[in-house]
Protein backbone atom coordinates (compact mmCIF):
# COMPACT_ATOMS: atom_id res chain seq x y z
CA UNK A 1 0.00 0.00 0.00
CA UNK A 2 1.22 3.49 -0.88
CA UNK A 3 0.53 5.11 2.48
CA UNK A 4 1.91 8.61 1.91
CA UNK A 5 0.14 8.99 -1.44
CA UNK A 6 -3.12 7.67 0.04
CA UNK A 7 -2.96 10.15 2.90
CA UNK A 8 -2.15 13.08 0.62
CA UNK A 9 -5.05 12.18 -1.65
CA UNK A 10 -7.54 11.98 1.21
CA UNK A 11 -6.27 15.13 2.91
CA UNK A 12 -7.09 17.19 -0.18
CA UNK A 13 -10.43 15.55 -0.88
CA UNK A 14 -13.42 17.91 -0.72
CA UNK A 15 -15.65 15.40 1.08
CA UNK A 16 -12.90 13.77 3.09
CA UNK A 17 -15.06 13.63 6.24
CA UNK A 18 -17.15 10.99 4.49
CA UNK A 19 -14.10 8.76 4.14
CA UNK A 20 -12.70 6.32 6.70
CA UNK A 21 -9.37 4.67 5.93
CA UNK A 22 -8.03 1.72 7.92
CA UNK A 23 -4.36 0.99 7.23
CA UNK A 24 -3.86 -2.72 7.86
CA UNK A 25 -0.53 -4.51 8.13
CA UNK A 26 2.90 -3.58 9.36
CA UNK A 27 3.96 -0.02 8.59
CA UNK A 28 7.74 0.25 8.46
CA UNK A 29 7.93 3.96 9.27
CA UNK A 30 5.19 3.95 11.90
CA UNK A 31 6.30 7.09 13.74
CA UNK A 32 6.60 9.10 10.54
CA UNK A 33 3.24 7.86 9.32
CA UNK A 34 1.56 8.74 12.62
CA UNK A 35 3.15 12.19 12.49
CA UNK A 36 1.92 12.70 8.91
CA UNK A 37 -1.62 11.72 9.90
CA UNK A 38 -1.52 14.30 12.69
CA UNK A 39 -0.03 17.01 10.47
CA UNK A 40 -2.77 16.51 7.89
CA UNK A 41 -5.49 16.52 10.57
CA UNK A 42 -6.63 13.06 9.59
CA UNK A 43 -6.79 11.60 13.09
CA UNK A 44 -10.57 11.07 12.92
CA UNK A 45 -10.44 9.68 9.41
CA UNK A 46 -7.41 7.37 9.29
CA UNK A 47 -6.62 4.55 11.71
CA UNK A 48 -3.53 2.35 11.93
CA UNK A 49 -4.67 -1.23 12.61
CA UNK A 50 -1.32 -2.97 12.37
CA UNK A 51 -1.04 -6.69 11.70
CA UNK A 52 -4.42 -8.46 11.58
CA UNK A 53 -5.21 -12.12 11.93
CA UNK A 54 -6.89 -13.80 8.97
CA UNK A 55 -10.22 -13.68 10.79
CA UNK A 56 -9.90 -9.98 11.66
CA UNK A 57 -8.78 -9.13 8.12
CA UNK A 58 -11.77 -10.94 6.65
CA UNK A 59 -14.08 -9.00 8.96
CA UNK A 60 -12.44 -5.75 7.92
CA UNK A 61 -12.85 -6.54 4.22
CA UNK A 62 -16.43 -7.68 4.71
CA UNK A 63 -17.49 -4.29 6.09
CA UNK A 64 -15.48 -2.13 3.68
CA UNK A 65 -16.67 -0.35 0.55
CA UNK A 66 -13.34 -0.31 -1.29
CA UNK A 67 -9.80 -1.64 -0.89
CA UNK A 68 -6.61 0.18 -1.82
CA UNK A 69 -4.09 -2.36 -3.08
CA UNK A 70 -1.47 -0.09 -4.61
CA UNK A 71 2.01 -1.45 -5.38
CA UNK A 72 4.81 0.65 -6.77
CA UNK A 73 7.29 -0.42 -7.81
CA UNK A 74 5.95 -3.85 -8.69
CA UNK A 75 8.18 -6.91 -8.72
CA UNK A 76 5.98 -8.53 -11.37
CA UNK A 77 4.15 -10.65 -8.81
CA UNK A 78 0.52 -11.62 -8.80
CA UNK A 79 -1.35 -10.54 -5.69
CA UNK A 80 -2.76 -12.93 -3.10
CA UNK A 81 -4.22 -9.93 -1.31
CA UNK A 82 -6.13 -8.99 -4.47
CA UNK A 83 -7.60 -12.48 -4.69
CA UNK A 84 -8.70 -12.14 -1.09
CA UNK A 85 -10.27 -8.76 -1.83
CA UNK A 86 -12.22 -10.28 -4.71
CA UNK A 87 -13.33 -13.13 -2.48
CA UNK A 88 -15.32 -10.51 -0.57
CA UNK A 89 -16.70 -9.02 -3.81
CA UNK A 90 -14.93 -5.81 -2.90
CA UNK A 91 -13.87 -3.21 -5.48
CA UNK A 92 -10.21 -2.22 -5.33
CA UNK A 93 -7.78 0.39 -6.59
CA UNK A 94 -4.64 -1.14 -8.06
CA UNK A 95 -1.54 0.33 -9.67
CA UNK A 96 -1.57 -0.04 -13.45
CA UNK A 97 1.69 -1.94 -13.47
CA UNK A 98 2.96 -5.50 -13.74
CA UNK A 99 0.36 -8.23 -13.21
CA UNK A 100 -2.25 -5.69 -12.18
CA UNK A 101 -2.06 -3.97 -15.56
CA UNK A 102 -3.23 -7.22 -17.23
CA UNK A 103 -6.55 -7.20 -15.37
CA UNK A 104 -9.78 -6.28 -17.16
CA UNK A 105 -10.83 -2.64 -16.93
CA UNK A 106 -14.17 -3.50 -15.31
CA UNK A 107 -12.92 -5.52 -12.30
CA UNK A 108 -10.52 -2.99 -10.72
CA UNK A 109 -9.95 0.77 -10.55
CA UNK A 110 -6.61 1.56 -12.15
CA UNK A 111 -4.25 4.12 -10.65
CA UNK A 112 -1.47 5.41 -12.89
CA UNK A 113 1.91 5.67 -11.13
CA UNK A 114 2.54 9.09 -12.66
CA UNK A 115 -0.91 10.41 -11.60
CA UNK A 116 -1.37 8.57 -8.34
CA UNK A 117 -2.99 11.20 -6.12
CA UNK A 118 -5.19 12.47 -8.94
CA UNK A 119 -6.50 8.99 -9.74
CA UNK A 120 -7.08 8.04 -6.08
CA UNK A 121 -9.16 11.18 -5.60
CA UNK A 122 -11.08 10.51 -8.80
CA UNK A 123 -12.04 7.00 -7.71
CA UNK A 124 -12.94 8.06 -4.17
CA UNK A 125 -15.17 10.84 -5.45
CA UNK A 126 -16.83 8.41 -7.85
CA UNK A 127 -17.39 5.96 -5.01
CA UNK A 128 -19.08 8.65 -2.92
CA UNK A 129 -21.24 9.72 -5.87
CA UNK A 130 -22.30 6.26 -7.02
CA UNK A 131 -21.66 3.39 -4.55
CA UNK A 132 -23.78 1.00 -6.62
CA UNK A 133 -21.34 1.23 -9.54
CA UNK A 134 -18.55 -0.05 -7.32
CA UNK A 135 -20.70 -2.76 -5.77
CA UNK A 136 -21.19 -4.12 -9.28
CA UNK A 137 -17.46 -3.89 -9.91
CA UNK A 138 -16.84 -5.93 -6.77
CA UNK A 139 -19.25 -8.62 -7.96
CA UNK A 140 -17.48 -8.76 -11.32
CA UNK A 141 -14.19 -9.13 -9.44
CA UNK A 142 -15.63 -12.07 -7.53
CA UNK A 143 -16.78 -13.67 -10.80
CA UNK A 144 -13.31 -13.09 -12.29
CA UNK A 145 -11.76 -14.80 -9.26
CA UNK A 146 -14.02 -17.82 -9.62
CA UNK A 147 -13.42 -18.21 -13.34
CA UNK A 148 -9.67 -17.56 -13.41
CA UNK A 149 -8.22 -18.37 -9.99
CA UNK A 150 -10.23 -21.28 -8.64
CA UNK A 151 -8.09 -24.27 -7.47
CA UNK A 152 -9.26 -26.41 -10.39
CA UNK A 153 -8.27 -23.70 -12.88
CA UNK A 154 -4.87 -23.34 -11.20
CA UNK A 155 -4.27 -27.09 -11.35
CA UNK A 156 -5.24 -27.25 -15.03
CA UNK A 157 -3.00 -24.30 -15.91
CA UNK A 158 -0.06 -25.85 -14.04
CA UNK A 159 -0.59 -29.14 -15.87
CA UNK A 160 -0.66 -27.37 -19.24
CA UNK A 161 2.54 -25.50 -18.35
CA UNK A 162 4.31 -28.72 -17.33
CA UNK A 163 3.23 -30.37 -20.58
CA UNK A 164 4.55 -27.43 -22.60
CA UNK A 165 7.90 -27.58 -20.78
CA UNK A 166 8.15 -31.31 -21.39
CA UNK A 167 7.38 -30.83 -25.08
CA UNK A 168 9.97 -28.08 -25.29
CA UNK A 169 12.56 -30.42 -23.73
CA UNK A 170 11.81 -33.11 -26.30
CA UNK A 171 12.32 -30.63 -29.14
CA UNK A 172 15.63 -29.53 -27.63
CA UNK A 173 16.80 -33.15 -27.33
CA UNK A 174 15.87 -33.83 -30.96
CA UNK A 175 17.97 -30.86 -32.03
CA UNK A 176 20.84 -32.07 -29.86
CA UNK A 177 20.73 -35.50 -31.45
CA UNK A 178 20.79 -33.99 -34.94
CA UNK A 179 23.70 -31.74 -33.99
CA UNK A 180 25.73 -34.60 -32.49
CA UNK A 181 25.09 -36.74 -35.55
CA UNK A 182 26.17 -33.96 -37.93
CA UNK A 183 29.37 -33.17 -36.04
CA UNK A 184 30.45 -36.78 -35.55
CA UNK A 185 29.68 -37.59 -39.17
CA UNK A 186 32.03 -34.82 -40.30
CA UNK A 187 35.14 -35.83 -38.37
CA UNK A 188 34.81 -39.54 -37.45
CA UNK A 189 36.17 -42.22 -39.71
CA UNK A 190 35.14 -45.80 -40.02
CA UNK A 191 37.33 -46.84 -37.04
CA UNK A 192 36.85 -44.51 -34.07
CA UNK A 193 37.27 -44.35 -30.34
CA UNK A 194 33.71 -44.84 -28.97
CA UNK A 195 34.34 -42.78 -25.79
CA UNK A 196 33.22 -39.34 -27.12
CA UNK A 197 30.10 -40.87 -28.68
CA UNK A 198 29.30 -42.71 -25.46
CA UNK A 199 29.59 -39.45 -23.50
CA UNK A 200 27.25 -37.62 -25.89
CA UNK A 201 24.81 -40.51 -25.64
CA UNK A 202 24.83 -40.30 -21.85
CA UNK A 203 24.08 -36.56 -22.00
CA UNK A 204 21.14 -37.15 -24.31
CA UNK A 205 19.80 -39.91 -22.08
CA UNK A 206 20.14 -37.65 -19.03
CA UNK A 207 18.17 -34.90 -20.79
CA UNK A 208 15.32 -37.33 -21.46
CA UNK A 209 15.40 -38.73 -17.94
CA UNK A 210 16.42 -42.19 -19.08
CA UNK A 211 19.97 -42.38 -17.76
Amino acid sequence: MRVIEDLDAIANLKDRNRIRLAICGTVLDLKETSALIDSLNLGEIVSLRGFLSDEDLDQMLARSDMALNLRYPSMGEASLSQLRIWEHALPAMVTRLGWYATLPEDVVCFVRPEHEIEDIQKHLNALLDDPGKFERMGRRGRAFLESNHAPAVYARTLSEFATAIHHSTIISVDRLIDRVGTITGEWLGEIVDPTPIANAARQILAATGNE
